[in-house]
């Protein structure tokens, strides 16, 4: 059983999002720290009053955000608007930083000027995801930091909202540049992004890749092309991984029996079935559903 990690995502989230105070000014940011730990359990649909935010240093996650799925890596950034749905499916071995604000603290003391109209950012209800380059990355990264760091310590509203202008500013000038090379990467992301929310959601796993392929509108080398350079992961990796998922939830929360998890999860030969959990965690399906009962089923 793991202990509570105070940088796991669903704790996190609980409490930045939880109880905020209506008509004040609020800034939060924490870090994100899942080193060693892959979380594979959808956090419950959040709608938070405030603008939300996720920058990942390291590692990988999947967000839904309404109904698209996005896939964040190393140097990828997301703007949530105040009132969006989101979920979180999936962190692996993820660092970064996580938080919000409202519209309140944006606009103080700003001699009356509404900054919420200059950043598109906060009220786009689509494409949040940003894509930073190499040199971008790292200045963007910076800001965070001093932001955690001014936020942690001294609390000084005013810098710390000259560092939220700033990073804002930042996304906006790479929002409205369509043809440069990051927003190029990602019409291409998006067909990464939807793969992956297709391999999530389908509960039959047994479809061939060329299916998948189809529904994108795309031949399906270019599929495993474009799946790998932007995931570092082949398709078929994915799909293992969202059978392993699916098996879990099964495993943790029905009484299914061996066979028909298989039957479910789309695999027609439950000893192959076992073969491959036991291969992917380390133990086998029955020892899983042992364990995670004993523990209440913390995954």
């Amino acid at each position: 059983m793991h202990p509570l990690n105070p940088h796991d995502p669903s704790l996190i989230m609980a409490g930045l999002f939880g109880k905020i105070p209506l008509h004040t000014e609020y800034f939060v940011v924490r870090r994100l720290d899942m080193k060693g730990r892959k979380v594979e359990m959808p956090s419950p649909p959040i709608r938070a009053h405030i603008h939300c935010f996720f920058f990942v240093t390291s590692g990988e996650a999947l967000i839904t955000i309404g109904e698209e799925s996005y896939f964040f890596k190393t140097s990828e950034c997301a703007v949530i608007p105040a009132g969006q749905v989101f979920s979180v499916h999936y962190f692996d071995n993820c660092t970064g930083y996580m938080g919000g604000f409202n519209t309140e603290f944006l606009n103080s003391n700003n001699d009356g000027k509404n900054l919420f109209k200059s950043f598109s950012a906060l009220r786009r209800w689509g494409a949040h995801k940003v894509l930073f380059d190499e040199e971008r990355a790292k200045y963007i990264g910076d800001i965070f930091e001093r932001l955690f760091t001014e936020h942690t310590t001294r609390k000084n509203k005013n810098i710390i909202r000259a560092y939220l202008t700033t990073l804002l500013t930042e996304i906006e000038e790479i929002s409205r540049q369509p043809d440069s090379p990051a927003n190029i990467q990602q019409t291409e992301n998006g067909i990464c992004n939807k793969f992956i929310e297709l391999v999530f959601e389908f509960s039959d796993h047994s479809i061939p890749l060329s299916e998948y392929a189809e529904k994108l509108n795309i031949t399906k080398n270019y599929l495993q092309k474009i799946v790998k350079r932007f995931t570092d992961k082949t398709p078929v990796t994915w799909i293992t991984e969202a059978i392993i998922l699916e098996a879990k939830v099964l495993l943790c929360q029905t009484d299914m029996n061996m066979n028909e998890i298989s039957s479910s999860v789309g695999m027609m030969d439950p000893s192959y079935f076992s073969r491959l959990f036991k291969k992917q965690t380390d133990m086998t399906p029955q020892k899983y559903r042992e364990i995670q009962k004993s523990q209440n089923c913390l995954l």
